[in-house]
Order: C-alpha cells, then structure tokens, then sequence
C-alpha cells in the first residue's frame, strides 16, 4: 500500500519531481509509499488500466496532496481525484503553486486551508502534518529538513518557471474583455 497520493497535473511534471524529491530526502519516505503518475516507477504499471490503477490507489492511501496550479484547474483528471478526495472524505492537503493563491480556489477547494508551495513556514507546516497524519517514527532532523526545503524553494522556483502555461482564460479576464469591448463598440 502506497501511503502518500500526489495529485498533480502532468504538465507541472518537473516541479512535481522536486517535490516528492523534497518529501524523500527531506522527511524520509520511502519512495516506495508515495503514488503519482509522472514517475515510471511510481505511477502506472506497464499492462495496468490507467483509470481503474488510480483509483485503487486513490481508495488504498492514507493522504493526498494535491499540487494545485493552473494546469491542475484544467486537467479533468485532476478535478476528478479531488472530487474522489472530497467524497471519500481523505486526508488532505492541498497545495498551491503559483499563480494560484487563495482567492482562485474553487468549488470543493474554496474555502479550506492549503499551503504555498515556496513559503518555508508552509513547507514546514506539510512536513509536521505529514509526519502526524502518516504517524512517521524517527523522521530526518529539522536542521537536514531546512536545508532540504531551501534548495526545493531555488529549484522549484527555476521549475515552476519553466511551467507550460494553460491554455485557459479564467471567466474574471474573459468577462473584463467582453465588457471592455462593448464599451469601445457603444462608443463608435
């Protein structure tokens, strides 16, 4: 049984990548408990149902963290694991990668409290709610977990810009053009 989900959008693979990077070396899980799909050898075995082997593993681990990016927003399977998070009534922590902030969290996201991917205060937050939630023995010292957290925040920030954009224009920016258009066309 894998104990950690890692929700992500495959399009933010890298900075995913560091993530779990993080969560290893920094905590000390076993790469062998943490399931997410971008990773050969830590998402889908080879003659595996994609949908049916995510499930399994949706329903067999004890908490998810859902990386939350614009990508994410716009994946349907992304959407889909949240909602099985949210009926399923998992342990969860969602995770915000920026641009997404607070205000952008939507339907079962609005309203519950996540954490910033590049804050130190939050990482550490998802470190001691790992440990306590997954009930970890003997994790790695918090002198090791800082300077681990530090070299994520250089490279995932380097990553995070490196991030394909999504092709999405939220409703807020396409209601702004449609109002200024109409203004320019009552104006002629």
């Amino acid at each position: 049984m894998r104990r950690i989900f890692i929700s992500h959008a495959g399009a933010d693979k890298e900075l995913v990548d560091l993530f779990v990077e993080l969560l290893i070396g920094g905590i000390g899980i076993a790469h062998t408990e943490i399931f997410y799909t971008s990773q050969r050898d830590q998402g889908i075995p080879s003659g595996k149902d994609f949908k049916s082997h995510i499930k399994e593993q949706l329903q067999n681990t004890e908490l998810t963290l859902s990386l939350v990016s614009e990508n994410y927003y716009t994946s349907a399977f992304c959407i889909c694991e949240l909602g099985a998070v949210w009926i399923d009534s998992k342990d969860h922590i969602p995770v915000l990668i920026p641009p997404i902030d607070f205000k952008q969290l939507r339907a079962v996201l609005e309203g519950v409290q996540a954490r910033k991917i590049f804050d130190p205060d939050d990482l550490n937050s998802i470190r001691d709610e790992t440990i306590n939630r997954l009930g970890l023995k003997e994790p790695r010292g918090v002198g090791y977990w800082t300077k681990k957290r530090d070299e994520f925040i250089a490279r995932g920030k380097e990553a995070a810009a490196k991030l394909p954009k999504s092709d999405h224009v939220p409703r807020s920016v396409l209601e702004k053009v449609r109002r200024g258009k109409k203004g320019l066309t009552e104006g002629n």
